[in-house]
């Protein structure tokens, strides 16, 4: 029978080309995925010399400063004189430095790092900036580190009081006001500095090396306010010198100096040191004390100058310890004359519990030093030290229109609200809050000698600085 033609073509042939199309498409996909993967294994391996290359800037870096410390130490010791000082530390560590080759190789490759230092400035301190180039294969990266170095001479030591507005142990709150000089605190870690509104800083801040990166808390829209730099700080605030023991004068019971008559000024010469239960001025009156030219000392257990005027003649010094100090109205001490002629010591309270309280609530001036053993302290409405305060109590506030020259506040233990008025000088304290249109301005010291002083503190204390050790201070660490 004859077989009859069909009606579709043959699919014989239709099978062999699938098998091919689909292999064609797997070795596709594979030689994609090897290119997929080869191009990963090299970025990965580019990342991780790109990574090394960083490390090893940084080893370098490390490195060189270290040897760098050591240098400026030994120089220091071999030489007497500032200018002689830094000329020789020029010529040690200034410009390009041996390259660091001692590394374990990685991916095949010798890594190396390059050290140049550069001299920023002529004064001292000197400010220097190291840069340490990392190499890998083709790779490198590059950081930089700033460092200053301060001659210290080497005949007196360096004092622990910094040259600056402000350096407080734990916080420092600044939402408004304005602080003109360098600030510090000696907290790690980070929202030690807190910035919001209106508050400003015309200056450095300095923070434990090691927290500069976190240690600034600030709106991000505040561009102007600076950020930390990291330092080698001491652990602790400069301790406050022992308070004097009260010394022991003859006295007969009830023996007071009292103006208070519309009419009445006095004069008291001061022959000897001499205890008063009480020396009370009223109705605007002067009290003129001739010191003569010893120093002198008066023990009194009541200061009231309710409304009146304590005025000094003579050349010699005078120290005034007392129990309770009271300044009303518009009264003065020692107005307009040497501040370096008075110390004020205020005794502390029997209850521990109950600090005593010192106020200069109006237009009350001291021109002289004070020291507070436990006392808080609350200057407002115009009334203002010419002096150094020290105070061992825990609050210490500004306000209104009151104002401190006082080249050394010295408050370890307070928390300080600085909510107006102005300060020339330095403050040390545990808290510092400022608000309103307060104002910190650094200023040299003024008032150096006596026991309420820089001076004092040393000498009770030994609080410097050694001779023979430069200050070393380092900023963060930057990428270029």
């Amino acid at each position: 029978m004859k077989k009859l033609p069909s009606k579709f073509p043959q699919k014989n042939g239709f099978t062999l080309i699938g098998v091919l199309l689909v292999i064609i498409l797997i070795s596709i996909l594979s030689v994609s995925i090897i290119g997929i993967t080869t191009t990963l294994l090299h970025t990965s391996q580019t990342e991780r010399q790109d990574q090394s290359a960083y490390y090893i800037a940084e080893a370098g870096l490390h490195v060189e400063l270290a040897k760098t410390e050591a240098a400026i130490r030994e120089i220091y010791q071999n030489t007497d004189e500032e200018n002689t000082f830094f000329t020789t530390l020029h010529t040690r560590i200034v410009g390009d430095q041996p390259a660091y080759t001692d590394f374990e190789p990685v991916f095949g490759e010798i890594p190396k790092a390059e050290i140049k230092i550069e001299q920023l400035n002529e004064t001292n301190p000197r400010e220097f900036r190291m840069t340490s180039t990392g190499y890998i294969g083709d790779k490198k990266r590059v950081l930089q580190q700033g460092f200053s170095i301060e001659w210290v001479p080497k005949s007196s030591g360096k004092s622990i009081i910094p040259n600056w507005a402000l350096l407080v142990s734990e916080t420092i709150d600044i939402p408004n006001g304005r602080i003109e000089g360098d600030i510090g605190t000696l907290r790690t870690g980070a929202h030690s500095v807190t910035a919001s509104g209106g508050g400003s800083i015309d200056g450095k801040i300095y923070v434990p090396y090691g927290s500069e990166h976190h240690a600034v808390y600030k709106p991000d829209w505040m561009t102007s306010f600076p950020g930390a730099t990291g330092a080698d700080l001491d652990a602790t605030l400069p301790s406050l010198p022992r308070f004097p023991d009260i010394p022991h004068y003859p006295n007969s019971p009830g023996r007071s100096i009292i103006v208070q008559e519309w009419y009445q000024d006095g004069t008291y010469d001061l022959t000897t040191s001499e205890t008063f239960d009480e020396i009370r001025l009223g109705n605007n009156r002067a009290l003129t004390i001739n010191v003569g030219n010893t120093d002198k000392e008066i023990v009194v257990d009541n200061l009231n100058v309710i409304n009146g005027h304590i005025q000094l003649i003579g050349t010699g010094k005078l120290t005034i310890y007392t129990n309770h100090i009271v300044l009303g109205s518009g009264s003065t001490i020692n107005n307009h004359g040497d501040v370096n002629q008075v110390n004020i010591f205020l005794t502390g309270s029997d209850n521990p519990s109950n600090p005593k309280q010192f106020t200069l609530g109006g237009a009350q001036k001291i021109y002289g030093s004070l020291y507070a053993e436990d006392a808080n302290i609350d200057l407002g409405s115009g009334g203002g030290i010419k002096g150094n305060i020290f105070t061992g109590g825990t609050s210490f506030k500004v306000s209104g229109g009151s104002w401190a020259t006082s080249p050394l506040i010295l408050a370890p233990n307070a928390v300080f609200e600085h909510t107006n008025g102005t300060i020339n000088g330095t403050v040390l304290c545990k808290v510092y809050n400022m608000s309103g249109g307060a104002k910190l301005s650094y200023g040299e010291m003024q008032f150096v000698e006596g026991p309420i002083s820089v001076e004092g503190i040393e000498k009770e204390y030994g609080n410097s600085t050694p001779a023979g050790q430069p200050i070393i201070m380092k900023s963060s660490l930057s990428e270029q």
